[in-house]
């Protein structure tokens, strides 16, 4: 029998994450040893007799096949057929406690009452020998024969970090090496060069001529824009003959706009971009196309790649966003839409489950993005290569737990500030002049007799203060903001005028803000030990969510309940909202503590809620809400307090009567009501908000349900050790986790990075696995290069622009992609040592803006809304778009709708990558499909017509040779050749049909070239 893991003895005991449950079971375990070692003398012949008899043939029929030193097999590290083997244990700790077979693994295990625990693992165990196990151990003190005079266990192989991390290379600092000098003059103008030219001459190989100067526009070209260069920009690079022409190229390709749609497609895949998240219904992620035109304008605007970063990670909490002058957009919060693209389901029945998966995804996309390790390999026990233990994934595992979901306002914080700050002075104002009148307008209200008591069995969840938030948080400003006190006065602009109204107790008002203001607010997390959570609230034209492990894509039939709506129409006044978790989401583990935790959310009327999309009345345009919150209760009582008193709508409507008769300060009220009126509309974008700070347990085995020590938040032990810098409690720990990332001391990041740019203009990175520097993937071929890319590209200010047309500089950058002979082929067949440059096939997205561009009718509008896509007969099922049309409204394919359970197969066919997590280096096929679906899809064809037409239109030319010519020039960027320019005359003159007709045939046999579709 193979037992899960519950904690690993490979750990070392700096290491060991062994809960109190099972530490527990390890004492009582050696109280049984520590009984049988010294009584074992005493022990009746009954029990060796029972276990000979009756327990032995049950072990040997079920359990020594693969847990026996006889037969030489410890699965799991585990040996059943001695009393050592079996009170040392497997993975999973002791197998058993004398006397109390309840609490033995093994019991557990035969019973098999859960998936992690269950053994045998092709059929359980017939009741009566169960029965005989439980009697053994209980009855007959679990008696087992101990090991041979001479015999011993087996050593347990453990897991040394320290041993991985220094083995391995990518764990070793940055070095500063020296470039070695080469014997040709040419190479030693550039390190690169120099390392390159080395490795060459080492292998006895020599590099391929230089490219022509034909080649290498069309390779920039392709390379900066995604799009084939004209002939005009082919002539002018052509006769260009100073030694700044390939800069200047260079220059003027990479100050395009395509240039950041081009490099922006390669983060996409990084982040498993898409505007839907699958599944059944593939739900929307709401307003997901801006994080696509944020990254292109980064691109373009070459903005650092540490700051690119910081705002992946906590653009939230950056203390100095990013403003985009032009528009007033924060844009440094849109990049923490990043993390949050992934896929998920609605209403999963284990949403603790859910919550796993979905952080687990975090994790692998933030690790392989930004440290090309697999630290998502590490989520049920230690890494079986790196030097990445189980307590790392779960220290990471914390901090993205302790992340939201958030819906930020894209809007300046400053401009924010502003607003809000002009309110509540105004606000501030009109108390001071009404308490000047000497009186109230009426008896000042007793609040005792609005909030009711809470009674003793219930926890109250404490509400702001005007001097602390008390771990609340909303999307723009501090929640204390929003705190009115007892008998405080508020002015707003309502559908029926301006109102004002005195509050009756201390609690969270948005009016304070006015109607206009739309605002999220979170409660602090907290563990789901009630079944109830009671909310004494009121509001209009607001939603109210108890957010459950982190849980959104609310739908019913089995979340609906955790949405609760305050509408106009049925406002109900001051009442209690009641959710009951007693629900299937639970999974049977509601009172468990630390298995669940939730929150509150609250979020007014423009804003859309946290259902991402699932429900679909979710924007008010025409509608302001607000709402109001006195008080938040944690009970196992279904029924809450009594309802408070009705007298606060009567107190409001006698303050309106005195104000509309002129008693009450007009003026004040009225500076109120104008402040609130230039509050400007906001746009909203997914992305990261700060929750509770939270440290994770261990899940055993990976089990979420088993939970093991907890470990404190905290980056990689390897680069970290055992005892990190501290991170602030109070947050989520993403601002230490940027900055571990960043550090110069980090390994990792900038070698990265840097390799990931070289792969994108060579076909192939100096670690060919851009995803993966670990042991599995492969060893640098130039390390020494990497390193200098690395240091040289933070000593240039984190510049991809820059590190991108170093690389281009250079004379490796520029050779030929043909060998200079077969000797060079045969010693270095992958390249590895890159004598030559590689021949690459274009990209999915870039095929398809070729022929756009081509045709002359590419629509060239930066950013927007994602247009749908075609959909063929054979696409259909639930949550289906909108048709589009065959062109795509002749917009680049970065525009294109990504949905995931519509994806374009003309892209999937050229090896899109379908987005579920990090693809730095896609698969670049060449099969029967993509032949097939150049010659048969309808956009092909309709793009050939297209291209015919533009080639027969044309004023300048005058016969089909110089038309042939002009087909070529631009598909290909060179002039048709003599058996090419023959072979296409013949046909034009002998084939039947117009001249539309025979020329739409001529462009679609262009776009079928494999030339076409390679860069040289």
């Amino acid at each position: 029998m193979q037992f899960p893991n519950h904690h690993s003895i490979q750990q070392k005991s700096a290491n060991a994450m062994i809960p109190t449950t099972w530490a527990c079971i390890v004492s009582l375990s050696l109280m049984g040893a520590a009984w049988a070692e010294s009584g074992s003398a005493e022990l009746s012949d009954d029990s060796k007799a029972f276990y000979h008899k009756q327990v032995e043939p049950i072990l040997e029929k079920y359990c020594f096949s693969c847990h026996s030193m006889s037969d030489g097999k410890g699965e799991a590290h585990l040996f059943l057929d001695s009393w050592e083997g079996i009170l040392r244990g497997g993975i999973s700790g002791p197998a058993l406690i004398a006397g109390k077979a309840k609490q033995s693994l093994i019991i557990q295990a035969v019973h098999q009452e859960s998936a992690e625990l269950s053994m045998p693992p092709k059929k359980r165990l017939p009741d009566q020998d169960i029965a005989t196990l439980e009697t053994w151990i209980n009855e007959y003190q679990a008696y087992a024969p101990p090991l041979a005079a001479n015999a011993k266990l087996p050593e347990v192989e453990k897991f040394d970090l320290e041993a991985r991390r220094d083995a391995h290379w990518c764990w070793q600092p940055v070095q500063n090496h020296q470039a070695p000098s080469s014997p040709n003059p040419q190479y030693n103008t550039n390190a690169i060069d120099q390392w390159i030219d080395a490795k060459l001459r080492e292998h006895e190989l020599t590099p391929s001529p230089k490219a022509s100067k034909r080649e290498l526009v069309r390779r920039v070209s392709y390379d900066l824009t995604g799009l084939p260069p004209t002939p005009s920009e082919i002539d002018s690079f052509l006769t260009d003959d100073t030694p700044e022409a390939l800069a200047s190229l260079i220059d003027r390709f990479m100050s395009k706009p395509a240039f950041g749609e081009k490099w922006a497609q390669h983060w996409l895949d990084l982040m498993r971009y898409a505007e839907s998240y699958g599944h059944e219904f593939d739900f929307s992620i709401h307003n997901a196309w801006k994080y696509r035109d944020y990254l292109i304008r980064a691109f373009n605007q070459d903005i650092p790649y540490d700051q690119l970063v910081r705002e992946h990670l906590m653009g939230d909490i950056i203390e100095q966003p990013r403003i985009d002058q032009a528009s007033g957009t924060n844009e440094s919060i849109i990049g923490t839409a990043g993390i949050w693209l992934g896929d998920q389901t609605h209403s999963p029945v284990d949403s603790k489950g859910a919550e796993a998966l979905r952080i687990d995804n975090k994790i692998d996309v933030v690790s392989k993005t930004f440290q090309s390790l697999t630290i998502a390999c590490a989520k049920c026990h230690d890494h079986k290569f790196d030097a990445i233990s189980h307590a790392d994934y779960h220290a990471l595992y914390g901090i993205f737990e302790s992340t939201r979901y958030g819906l930020n306002p894209t809007k300046s914080p400053e401009l924010l500030e502003s607003e809000v700050q002009s309110i509540l002075k105004a606000q501030k104002q009109l108390n001071i002049d009404i308490n000047k009148l000497g009186t109230h307008p009426s008896p000042p209200l007793d609040p005792a007799k609005s909030i009711p008591a809470s009674g003793p069995q219930a926890t109250e969840l404490a509400l702001p203060t005007p001097n602390d938030d008390k771990g609340w948080s909303t999307d723009s400003l501090p929640p204390r903001s929003l705190v009115v006190e007892a008998n405080e006065y508020l002015a707003y602009d309502s559908p029926q005028g301006p109102k004002l109204i005195q509050s009756s107790a201390a609690g969270i008002d948005t009016r304070k803000l006015g109607l206009n203001h739309e605002l999220i607010l979170r409660s602090p997390t907290f563990p789901v030990k009630n079944r109830y959570v009671h909310v004494l609230i009121d509001g209009t034209e607001s939603n109210a969510y108890l957010v459950l492990n982190g849980f959104k894509l609310i739908r019913d039939p089995i979340y609906g309940k955790l949405v609760k709506k305050l509408t106009t129409k049925d406002n109900k006044g001051l009442h209690w909202v009641t959710f009951d978790l007693e629900g299937t989401w639970m999974h049977g583990k509601r009172h468990q503590d630390g298995i669940h935790h939730a929150y509150l959310e609250f979020s007014d009327s423009k804003v859309l809620g946290p259902a991402l999309g699932g429900l679909k009345t979710q924007i008010h345009q025409n509608l302001r809400g607000h709402f109001q919150i006195y008080q938040v209760l944690l009970t196992n009582v279904r029924q809450p307090p009594s309802s408070p008193s009705s007298f606060l709508t009567e107190h409001g409507t006698k303050l309106n009567t005195l104000y509309h008769n002129r008693q009450l300060p007009v003026s004040s009220l009225h500076h109120v009501i104008a402040n609130q009126s230039t509050q400007t509309d906001t746009e909203w974008m997914i992305g990261s908000a700060e929750g509770t700070g939270k440290d994770s347990p261990i899940f055993l085995r990976g089990n979420h349900h088993s939970l093991g020590q907890t470990v404190q938040r905290r980056y990689l032990e390897a680069f970290v050790g055992q005892t990190p810098a501290e991170l602030d409690t109070n947050e989520s720990g993403r601002r230490y986790l940027t900055e571990q990332i960043l550090s110069p001391d980090n390994s990792l990041t900038y070698r990265v990075i840097t390799n990931r740019l070289w792969h994108h203009l060579f076909g192939h990175g100096i670690v060919r696995t851009v995803d993966n520097f670990g042991v599995l993937g492969d060893e640098p071929s130039h390390p020494e290069l990497l390193d200098h890319l690395a240091n040289q590209f933070v000593r240039d200010g984190m510049s991809i622009k820059t590190m991108i047309r170093t690389i281009m500089l250079t004379e490796t950058y520029q050779q030929s992609s043909v060998p200079m002979n077969q000797d060079a082929e045969a010693k270095d067949p992958t390249n590895q040592w890159v004598h030559r440059q590689n021949r690459r096939r274009l990209t999915a997205e870039v095929i398809r803006d070729s022929m756009l561009e081509l045709t002359g009718t590419m629509d060239a509008t930066l950013y927007g809304p994602p247009v749908d896509i075609h959909l063929t007969p054979f696409m259909s099922g639930r949550g289906k778009p909108a048709q589009g049309t065959i062109d795509g409204k002749n917009r680049r394919s970065i525009y294109l709708s990504v949905r995931r359970n519509f994806m374009s197969p003309f892209l999937l066919s050229f090896d899109r990558p379908t987005p579920v997590s990090t693809v730095g280096r896609r698969n670049m096929t060449n099969v029967p499909s993509q032949a097939l679906i150049m010659m048969n899809d309808p956009f092909v064809h309709q793009l050939s017509e297209r291209f015919a037409t533009k080639l027969l239109s044309h004023g300048e030319i005058q016969n089909n040779q110089e038309r042939l010519n002009l087909a070529f020039e631009l598909a290909l960027g060179r002039p048709i050749q003599p058996l090419e320019e023959e072979a296409y005359l013949n046909y034009l003159a002998g084939h039947h049909g117009s001249p539309q007709e025979r020329w739409t045939a001529v462009a679609h046999t262009i776009f079928n070239l494999k030339e076409f579709i390679y860069i040289p």
